[in-house]
C-alpha cells in the first residue's frame, strides 16, 4: 500500500480530532461543575404573592395603531 501526502494529511487530521474531542468534553464537564453556586449563597425564594397589574388603556387610536 502506498501512502500519498493527501492520505497522510487525512489521517493526521482524523487523529488530531480523535485526541482533541474527548479532551474538550472533559474540560467542559469539569468547568460546568466548578461554576455551580453553593446552596447557602442562593437567594431566598419570593415570599409575597404576585399581583397582576391593571391593563393600560390607550390614550388615542388611529386606523392602525393604539397610543
Amino acid at each position: 500500500m502506498e501512502l500519498t501526502r493527501k492520505d497522510l494529511l487525512k489521517m493526521s487530521v482524523l487523529g488530531a480530532a480523535a485526541v482533541t474531542l474527548p479532551l474538550e468534553r472533559s474540560v467542559n464537564a469539569s468547568s460546568a461543575l466548578a461554576s455551580r453556586i453553593a446552596e447557602s449563597a442562593l437567594p431566598r425564594p419570593f415570599t409575597t404573592a404576585f399581583t397582576k397589574p391593571p391593563v393600560i388603556r390607550p390614550v388615542r387610536s388611529d386606523a392602525t395603531t393604539d397610543y
